[in-house]
């Protein structure tokens, strides 16, 4: 982590300012040469630190200063901007349920765009973890979520829940592979019964596209006994969900194992006999009597039963 740009510097303000501290006082000229930069980088990162207290000019000449007063006196300025933005954020927030007459703990999402930004903001802010549920189709063009790879790579935690019928979209089922690869933890569920995303567990995301319309039907979710319920919904969706794998073959398992797990992820899909049938180039009697020895050999009774199953031995 670079400290300085994580405060909004510029980026070579770290490498000035460490150099600073190793040299003592010198001019940008200077250090424009012994960094290899441009002059022009050099003065945003010596008004950057400035404004930061951490440069001062002596006879002409920068010098650092010790970075834990002017450092705390930035946090507390900024903690004391946070508790202004809550106080007016709760103030004005009664305010408009005045006027439009919800809770306030919800806030209305009007158009596609405003739930994307609200999307990456999610994915940005979050430090725990992220709860995704995705309706998906088998028809629509499903895109990786923007900042998607810079959440899992800062750590956070992202697991998402997808409509089985990806399943039934190469592409699509493409996609969520290369997030899996990424990191996240994904599962399948057939009728998935909305688009849901939760930052930790402060706040949710609810958005359902208007067809055929820029417009959305979505809402915002604050901390609320609602947004405990949201998150139950997902909790419980996910233990009843199947993993999906971050490849649908592995090369140490022979034809009939790999045929057996394109058989469950097709039932997982809620795929028919007879297009499992065409998928794996048998009869529907040869899809049955499979299905019927594997709950045999898991202890299934029904089919749902059976994809329970065989996640739990890592079948899929």
């Amino acid at each position: 982590m670079d400290p300085l740009h994580e405060l909004g510097a510029s980026g070579p303000a770290t490498r000035v300012y460490s150099h600073l501290m190793a040299h003592r006082a010198t001019s940008e000229g200077r250090l424009a040469s012994d960094l290899d930069i441009s002059a022009d980088e050099v003065k945003t990162a010596v008004e950057d630190l400035e404004s930061l207290g951490l440069l001062v000019w002596v006879d002409g000449r920068m010098v650092a200063v010790t970075p834990r007063t002017p450092l705390e006196r930035y946090a507390r300025a900024r903690a004391r901007e946070a508790d202004l933005a809550r106080t007016a954020a709760e103030q004005l927030g009664q305010l408009w349920s005045l006027h439009q007459g919800r809770a306030d703990y919800l806030e209305i999402v009007p158009t596609m765009e405003a739930a994307r930004r609200i999307q990456a903001r999610v994915l940005a802010d979050s430090r725990d973890q992220v709860r995704a549920l995705s309706i998906g189709s088998s028809t629509e063009r499903l895109r990786i979520a923007e900042g998607l790879f810079e959440t899992l790579d800062r750590g956070t935690t992202v697991r998402s829940i997808y409509g089985a019928e990806v399943l039934r979209n190469p592409g699509a089922l493409a996609m969520v592979q290369d997030c899996i690869l990424h990191g996240e933890q994904a599962r399948v569920f057939p009728g998935v019964p909305m688009n849901l995303l939760i930052s930790d567990d402060l706040f949710a995301l609810v958005v359902v596209r208007v067809a055929s319309s820029r417009l959305a039907d979505g809402v915002i979710i604050h901390a609320s006994d609602f947004l405990d319920t949201m998150v139950g919904v997902f909790e419980a969706f996910w233990r009843l969900a199947v993993p999906v794998s971050g490849s649908t073959t592995a090369a140490h398992i022979d034809k009939e194992s790999t045929e057996t797990r394109r058989l469950l992820t097709n039932l997982a899909a809620g795929l028919t006999d007879k297009a499992i049938a065409r998928d794996l180039e048998v009869s529907e009697r040869t899809v049955r009597r499979r299905i019927s020895q594997l709950q045999e050999l898991l202890g299934a009774q029904t089919r749902f039963q059976l994809g329970v199953q065989a996640s739990r031995h890592g079948w899929l």
